[in-house]
């Protein structure tokens, strides 16, 4: 699924903010905090309105938009970018001919405004952009963004992935674990599209591919973690994880301990029993 994201803290301004012009996207803007009345103008009408925290505005592609920031006050300002495309392939899934991307001032959203914190954090955390991680994301987003606007937009009653396309798409998962894998990839090798594929395999295994990638790799890294002549940066490097924090923010969400701990609790045990031996 293609994507861009963007995040952007507009802070104190003394001027006019056109945060979109005839962007090729849609675009939905998040704000993290609440703002001050402040005026706007897309889709050929004016608003003067102020937003509470988790409140967003949604934009079609194509859409011009004027926004005159002086009066909103400090604020955070969340950017989700969606391709024309995704939005087709979302209608396919709902057996839909087509959906139409919203246009307007919606109340707030505590599924965007969750999901936008655990994006900033793996946008500080990481070196590179974790594929998978940001597929999914988007896919759920773009969801949501159609649920608040369409209460009829709900999935097709389908069940999870057959056990051949389960089986095909773990495996390409853990042989892969230090890699950089994309959502296309992983619905490519079941047949399924990107959004149909997240869905069918969170049903099946209770937990989306992201979570389910990063568990498999935590597990890996904890049989690591048991040899005292691989540093601990080294083991992040091994499963994938970019940096030491990252690699102990996921190992402590699995194991409730960091990896430093389950060293003292596992690793030096298993040295004073191969010493033992010896």
């Amino acid at each position: 699924m293609s994507t861009l994201l963007q995040v952007r803290d507009t802070g104190r301004t003394g001027g006019n903010e056109v945060f979109v012009a005839d962007a090729p996207d849609h675009v939905v803007l998040l704000y993290r905090t609440p703002t001050h009345p402040f005026h706007a103008q897309f889709d050929g009408r004016r608003y003067r309105q102020a937003l509470a925290c988790g409140s967003f505005i949604a934009l079609p592609a194509r859409t011009q938009s004027w926004f005159d920031s002086r009066e909103a006050g400090p604020r955070s300002v969340f950017h989700f970018h969606f391709k024309p495309e995704a939005l087709a392939a979302l209608a396919e899934e709902l057996g839909r001919p087509q959906l139409v991307f919203p246009c307007g001032i919606f109340s707030p959203s505590p599924y965007l405004l969750t999901m936008s914190d655990h994006l900033l954090r793996e946008a500080e955390a990481r070196v590179r952009p974790d594929s998978l991680f940001w597929d999914c994301a988007t896919a759920s987003a773009l969801y949501e963004v159609i649920r608040l606007d369409d209460a009829g937009a709900r999935p097709v009653a389908r069940g999870g992935l057959a056990p051949w396309q389960l089986r095909r798409t773990s495996d390409y998962i853990m042989a892969r674990l230090a890699e950089p894998i994309t959502l296309a990839e992983l619905s490519a090798i079941a047949g399924l599209s990107p959004y149909h594929f997240a869905r069918s395999f969170k049903v099946s295994v209770g937990e989306g591919p992201h979570r389910f990638q990063q568990r498999r790799r935590c597990e890996r890294a904890a049989e690591l973690l048991l040899d005292p002549t691989l540093p601990t940066d080294s083991v992040a490097t091994l499963v994938g994880f970019d940096n030491v924090q990252a690699f102990t923010r996921n190992f402590r969400s699995f194991f409730a301990v960091t990896p430093k701990r389950w060293r003292q609790q596992h690793g030096v045990r298993a040295v004073r029993r191969r010493s033992a031996r010896a």
